[in-house]
């Protein structure tokens, strides 16, 4: 024996499996075939190929000793043929079968990939796992409002007192109209953040240009993402160039507030990826100000706080300390402070004020769930199928077995077979998948298979075939191959096997899971157009929104009288009805919010809440068609009205008063220390998506505002209108960008994560239920033949086509009320579920489940009608002299 380490479990299992006369020998050679792999090839492949050996030879050993000395090999073989014989032979059955198990296959690998999409967001960051997000929860009342925002004073307390903190760094978005000026050319933009010079030592993009130590470190310095610097730049490399940018941020000097401030680009990073919930395109340093934590301490909780722990452990004493914080720059203010950890930011928040509309657990989860389905219905397919031509292979096991064969070689036979199968249509679904990338990437909103080929999708694809294999040829290889000799040479063997309980519970399941999918279908869809269909409580159809005007006046007198003008002539075209203006748009965070401070007069102020407030002109009321409940809206011959304030319903509610007609004529504390007076209450309108609640608002009205213009616009404008409304606006706003978008467009983007939702469970139910129809057209093909003898002596008896029908349909009527019975209260439990992500949501009704019911017996009765059809056509010698 040589004086070198061998796999002990191999050496182990070669000795349980070979005779003792004969282990010395076999150990023998393999160990001095394992010297030479080590002296030229290496440890590694040494070791691997001794395994491969000795796999060989115990199989090569068990299958000699077992079936008459037949070579392992030649039997490998003898199975890949046989199970491509089968598959010919049996065409149009395999059809049926492989139709539903290379969709179930291709459908899992893709509900995979959507899946690992979602999951996979901020985990591109080196150290994601040590990264965390502080949220603010704020009493509101008896409740409180979660936030994903806080005070900038938290992450300067927590980089001071806290040196098991790494770096923490804060995040604000830049709201408002904001103009870019690049060269000679202006632009609009959104997607604006500011942020402290330490980001990128928390975050991490790549650079195109510039560094991410450097980037941010100079006074007035921007990072631009790709996409934005060649929209300003073109190809050209843009570090040290300028941008001049209004409405982003500013400060005050001795000539006043200083809003248009020129930025020195120090970086560009490629484009962010899609699985981030971070949301810019550009990047602006808080080095901008000279002292910024006294500068930033006065702009509320309006910032975003990151942090990086030294250790993961650390966590437990950063939670200690928060509520110390807290009480120390918010005292008596009821605030709370919560820690998310940054890959759970996208899947598990839903915060106001999150940075982008993030994802849903929930629905992912049940899409997984699809996806397991999806397979179990494939494998269920395949057993069925297996199952029912095992009748007409019952001769063949029985004749094999008296001969030579045994059960475990026909295991083994049977189970080759359905690992060939899944290999074959894992590599047709494969295929499928890239040649329906467009239609996929275009119906879901992003590219399902840019990851398909990468080692974890590989490693699923394995998992995929095996699972496949085992789940689809197990029971039908055990049961074919447990089959006895005698009873499967006997005719009657047919009708025992055609009546097992087994595969009718299994397409019990398969009916149990397509009215499942189906009526969660339903719910989502009943859902998302209710929430389209719900009336806003204001009017936003047919509005053309502008953004207003930053650049050129430096009094509101100038811009007043600009506006005047701007809007008689914009009234004389044909296309326009009315304008307004406001310094807020729906769909959008209100800008302005008052958080501890406003309440009733001669109220304590610890019964203060939070507000939302914003500026109008006297006419937004009326052109939205807000309802009045109680009290007058704004009056332009009113000249107190400056003075005044309008609430809705839900800043009713939060200050107190008993009704409507009670806060009529009573004041407030309010901002800038003001006591202004109500003097009207408006019905409560979604300012957001319903996936939110009312929010309580307070209006100021001014004459100019100068936010967003709303122009209310017919079917019938065209190009022309708009090009005359950008003539106007150039000649009586001179120097500012020409940005319009429409603003049922607009409000609808906060439902574009819930379209690509119901897009993409449509589309994997749909799969579903198609593997399902497959299996139940298998079933119904294999039915008529079974039973084209019996129909071709009823029909030479007089049978009827109704007769034909009810001899097929014979079974399915109870197995559609036993799947009906089990699947009502699951479709109730998740759709339950789901729906209480929605603040206004619709109810579950009977005719959800009804409809999934009533798709189910219609895709039942068109298969099983085809099947009499084509049964009832054939001619009875035909059918009556036809073999077995």
């Amino acid at each position: 024996m040589a004086n070198f380490k061998t796999p002990k479990l191999a050496n182990q299992l070669l000795t349980r499996f070979i005779p003792a006369s004969l282990i010395e020998e076999f150990l023998g050679d393999l160990q001095e075939v394992h010297s030479e792999r080590l002296e030229s090839k290496g440890q590694v492949y040494a070791w691997m190929m001794y395994w491969v050996d000795t796999i060989h030879l115990v199989f090569g050993f068990y299958s000699t000793q077992k079936h008459n000395r037949i070579n392992n090999n030649f039997m490998i073989g003898y199975y890949l043929k046989f199970a491509i014989r089968n598959i010919r032979l049996n065409f149009a059955f395999s059809a049926i079968n492989i139709a539903g198990l290379v969709v179930g296959l291709a459908s899992c690998l893709l509900i995979a990939q959507y899946l690992s999409h979602e999951w996979s967001y901020d985990h591109f960051h080196k150290d994601h796992n040590k990264m965390y997000r502080v949220s603010q929860n704020i009493r509101q009342g008896t409740d409180f409002i979660e936030s994903a925002q806080t005070f900038s004073r938290l992450a300067y307390e927590m980089k001071q007192t806290m040196p098991i903190v790494k770096t923490a760094c804060r995040l604000h978005k830049a709201e408002g109209n904001i103009t870019v000026k690049a060269g000679e050319s202006l632009f609009r933009e959104e997607r604006v953040m500011g942020t402290d010079p330490n980001f990128f030592k928390l975050f991490e993009f790549e650079f195109i240009y510039g560094t991410a130590e450097t980037a941010l470190v100079e006074p007035r310095s921007i990072v631009l993402t790709q996409t934005l610097a060649e929209k300003y730049f073109g190809y050209a490399n843009p570090i040290g160039k300028e941008l001049e940018i209004d409405g982003a941020y500013g400060f005050w000097t001795e000539n006043g507030y200083q809003r248009t401030i020129t930025y020195t680009i120090t970086g560009i990073i490629e484009d962010l990826p899609t699985n981030t919930h971070l949301d810019f395109d550009m990047l602006i340093s808080f080095s901008l100000y000279q002292n910024i934590e006294q500068e930033l301490n006065n702009w509320g909780s309006s910032f975003y706080t990151y942090f990086k722990l030294n250790e993961i452990f650390q966590i437990d004493l950063v939670y200690d300390q928060l509520p110390i914080i807290a009480e120390k720059y918010r005292p008596d203010q009821g605030i709370e402070l919560e820690i998310q950890e940054l890959s759970d930011i996208h899947l598990n928040s839903n915060l106001v004020d999150e940075i982008k509309i993030n994802g849903n657990k929930k629905v992912n989860w049940l899409l997984a769930t699809v996806a397991i389905l999806i397979l179990l219905i494939a494998g269920t397919n395949y057993i069925n199928f297996s199952t029912a031509k095992a009748i007409n292979r019952q001769k063949e096991v029985g004749i094999r077995k008296i001969y030579w064969a045994n059960s475990s070689h026909l295991f083994y036979q049977l189970l080759t077979e359905a690992f060939v199968i899944n290999c074959l249509l894992m590599i047709i679904g494969i295929v499928l998948v890239i040649i329906t990338q467009s239609f996929l990437t275009a119906f879901i909103g992003f590219d399902l298979v840019v990851n398909l080929f990468n080692l974890s999708t590989l490693a699923l694809i394995v998992f995929l075939i095996g699972t496949g294999t085992l789940a689809s040829g197990a029971y039908p290889a055990f049961y074919i191959s447990r089959l006895k000799p005698f009873r499967t040479i006997q005719s009657n063997a047919r009708q025992r096997l055609s009546k097992a309980t087994f595969r009718k519970t299994l397409i019990v399941f398969q009916f149990t899971v397509s009215i499942l999918v189906i009526g969660c279908t339903v719910i989502l869809y009943s859902q998302l157009n209710f929430m389209r269909a719900k009336e806003l409580g204001l009017d936003i159809d047919g509005s053309l929104v502008i953004n207003g005007p930053r650049i050129g006046f430096d009094t509101d007198s100038i811009y007043e009288s600009s506006l005047t003008n701007f809007k008689t002539e914009a009234l004389r075209l044909h296309s326009l009805g009315a304008i307004t203006i406001a310094n807020f748009i729906p769909g959008k965070d209100i800008r302005g919010r008052a958080t501890g401070y406003v309440r009733k007069v001669n109220d304590p102020e610890e019964s203060a809440n939070t507000y939302y407030f914003s500026q109008v002109d006297y006419d937004f009321m009326s052109y939205f068609k807000v309802a009045l409940v109680s009290g007058r809206t704004f009056d332009a011959e009113s000249p107190s009205d400056v003075y005044s304030v309008v609430i809705n319903q839900e800043a009713l509610r939060l200050l107190g008063f008993e009704s409507a007609e009670e806060a009529i004529g009573q004041k407030i504390v309010y901002r800038m220390n003001s006591t202004p007076e109500i003097i009207g209450v408006v019905e409560n309108f979604h300012q957001y998506s319903l996936q939110r609640e009312f929010q309580p608002i307070i209006f100021e009205v001014r004459n100019a505002p100068k936010a967003y213009f709303y122009l209310k616009i017919d079917d019938l404008i065209g190009h022309s209108d708009i090009d005359q409304l950008k003539k106007l606006w150039a000649h009586m706003f001179s120097g500012n960008a020409f940005n319009y978008f429409y603003l049922d467009d607009f409000y609808a983007n906060q439902y574009v994560r819930d379209n690509q939702y119901m897009k993409a469970f449509t589309l994997f139910s749909a799969l579903a239920v198609f593997v399902a129809t497959m299996g139940l057209i298998g079933l119904a093909y294999y039915t008529a033949v079974h039973k084209v003898k019996e129909i071709g002596i009823r029909k030479t008896l007089g049978a009827e086509r109704v007769d034909v029908f009810y001899l097929l349909s014979r079974g399915f009527a109870g197995i559609i009320v036993v799947a009906s019975i089990i699947s009502l209260p699951l479709i109730y439990f998740i759709g339950n579920s789901w729906l209480m992500s929605y603040a206004f949501r619709i109810e579950i009704t009977w005719w959800m489940p009804a409809i999934a019911i009533l798709i189910l017996i219609c895709i039942t009765l068109s298969i099983i009608t085809s099947q009499t059809i084509r049964s009832y056509k054939m001619n009875p010698v035909i059918s009556l002299t036809k073999n077995d």
